[in-house]
């Protein structure tokens, strides 16, 4: 079991409740340890189950965070940092990662990159709040997480419904 939220908002005090609801949702899970990362704007949290693999990289620029086995085309399993450094350099071709995983990267300059494993069996989903662009953006392995962010609004898409059903 593992799930992560992550916000990038230039709003600390908004940032912080969400933090806080995050942190209070994920409590929920008997048995599981919480930790967190922030650098400037974005902060992640995550929640995971004893035996979970957790990748954590941290530098003077920001972070990298893997969830889970990311393992490259000759077989060997990847840590944050090397999928860090593949997303942070403009002459890297974009690199497919097989095994479960979800991987997020937070740099000062460069912004955010996230993603998950090549058949998207790993849940992640992500909200710009705000518009024109420059609100919050929040993303999440469960869409619960999504509504702990105070500007994201908490209404029913009845096209979305009528989909479904």
């Amino acid at each position: 079991m593992a799930h992560l939220a992550l916000v990038v908002d230039d709003d600390p005090d908004r940032r912080e409740r969400f933090l806080t609801s995050v942190r209070h949702l994920f409590g929920e899970f008997p048995g599981a340890a919480i930790a967190e990362v922030c650098h400037g704007p974005c902060a992640c949290i995550w929640v995971v189950g004893p035996r979970a693999p957790v990748s954590l990289h941290r530098d003077a620029d920001g972070f990298a965070l893997l969830v889970g086995y990311a393992i490259d085309e000759d077989g060997r399993h990847v840590a944050a940092a090397d999928i860090a450094a593949g997303w942070r350099d403009p002459s890297s071709a974009a690199r497919m990662h097989d095994g479960y995983h979800v991987a997020v990267a937070w740099h000062e300059r460069l912004g955010l990159a996230a993603g998950v494993d090549p058949l998207g069996l790993f849940p992640f989903q992500h909200a710009a709040l705000g518009s024109g662009g420059c609100g919050p953006l929040v993303a999440a392995t469960t869409p619960e997480a999504l509504r702990c962010h105070p500007a994201f609004p908490s209404r029913i898409d009845r096209r979305g419904l009528a989909g479904i059903l």
